[in-house]
């Protein structure tokens, strides 16, 4: 009977969104964080790709690329070891 009264003064909607938000949603599920793996360069692969960036007069690009991909390394790097700060 009390329900066909809040139907007749249209409050069925609010007692039903106070039912939706009783706070019984479980709780999200940790994320999952999937990063690439990354290639191991040996000190010989190194010092060679050193060898040719001092060699190149106008490399310019190619170094602010290589810079970049280190930056990423890292920051992969840094999401692979739990609990180091990013």
């Amino acid at each position: 009977m009390r329900f066909v009264a809040w139907m007749r003064r249209g409050l069925a909607p609010l007692a039903l969104a106070a039912s939706f938000s009783s706070g019984c949603a479980p709780a999200p599920p940790e994320p999952v964080i999937v990063t690439p793996a990354l290639p191991d360069w040996s000190a010989a692969d190194q010092r060679e790709t050193q060898g040719e960036l001092e060699a190149c007069l106008d490399c310019d690009a190619t170094e602010a690329a290589i810079l970049d991909y280190v930056g990423l390394r890292d920051r992969i790097r840094a999401v692979e070891q739990p609990g180091s700060p990013d």
